[in-house]
């Protein structure tokens, strides 16, 4: 959902850069941000059940907590730190 979330923020931002420089800097930073993260996004959402998979996948849901996304990461940052989820990622 985040990937899909950062590439329509691309998606903005790129048309707002070639709307006008109205937008100023605003769509360049926004450009630039979605662009990282959307791969980002996307490789933590296939991560492998290994101890490194469990902190590339925290790692996507903290960043998912200071946007919009929020309403969809607390829950899943509760249940991410669930015994069971760790013991799927061998982190017991």
């Amino acid at each position: 959902m985040m990937t899909v979330a950062m590439l329509a923020l691309l998606a903005v931002g790129l048309l707002a850069a070639s709307a006008a420089s109205a937008a100023g800097d605003a769509a360049y930073v926004m450009i630039g941000a979605s662009a990282l993260l959307a791969p980002f996004f996307a490789v933590a959402t296939l991560v492998p059940f290994k101890p490194w998979g469990w902190s590339v996948a925290l790692v996507a849901i903290a960043l998912g907590l200071a946007s919009a996304g929020i309403v969809f990461a607390v829950p899943l940052m509760i249940a991410w730190f669930r015994p069971t989820v760790k013991a799927a990622f061998a982190r017991l």
